[in-house]
């Protein structure tokens, strides 16, 4: 699924350098203790260790010749299963955005054209802004329903709506819709849903962090 009406206006096929993204949400207790968690790959990029003092930075240094691997979690004392769902993707984009991810080389930031790219009018010189917007993907696969129909279909109604539901009632998790709408609008994007548990490795550990991380949080709660 792509978000926005993207397929039919950009070639999302040219993309050189392609973002590889696994978030989960984990909680224990709807509500309680709970914990997310991302992992990013990126794809044919050469090499590079961002500057990061945050303690609770890992690398995974298996792939260093072609792929950039980082994994990081996080978690909260009081919260839902959805909420860290949607936490952890909004972790994940302002851990690209933080480190420069969209940088293709020195003089040409993805983000020199970060207007809502869905507008035709930004749209006005096509080849030049497809060619330098396009340099970059993210690919972002979840095992949530919530946060893959949420951001890819039910989101384009609550904002049409202004912010409510179908039935004149306010979005639930309305704070992190918010934000992550806000997050994700600068990229293009390709949401991916995956079932959880059938023998993803990547999805298999981010749901295991997510789950540390609940377990932290939890210790903290006593």
């Amino acid at each position: 699924m792509i978000i926005g009406k993207l397929k039919d206006m950009l070639d999302l096929t040219v993309n050189k350098y392609v973002i590889d993204v696994y978030t989960d949400g984990a909680c224990l207790g709807n509500p309680g203790p709970g914990g997310w968690a991302f992992s990013i790959e990126k794809k044919n990029k050469p090499y590079q260790v961002p500057d990061s003092s945050d303690p609770s930075f890992y690398m995974d240094r298996a792939a260093v010749n072609e792929d950039s691997k980082y994994q990081k979690s996080g978690w909260e004392n009081n919260t839902t299963n959805n909420r860290m769902e949607l936490t952890a993707a909004i972790k994940a984009f302002e851990y690209i955005e933080k480190n420069k991810f969209w940088v293709c080389n020195d003089s040409d930031p993805v983000f020199k054209y970060n207007k809502p790219i869905k507008s035709p009018e930004n749209l006005k010189n096509k080849n030049k802004f497809q060619a330098k917007y396009n340099s970059l993907r993210v690919d972002i696969h979840s095992d949530s329903k919530y946060l893959i129909t949420g951001i890819t279909d039910w989101i384009y109604k609550w904002k049409e709506n202004n912010w409510k539901t179908s039935g004149k009632k306010k979005v639930e998790n309305l704070d992190l819709w918010q934000l992550l709408d806000q997050r994700t609008k600068k990229f293009i994007i390709n949401w991916n849903w995956v079932k959880a548990h059938s023998g993803n490795i990547r999805n298999e550990r981010v749901d295991l962090l997510a789950k540390d991380a609940a377990g932290i949080a939890k210790g903290e709660t006593k």
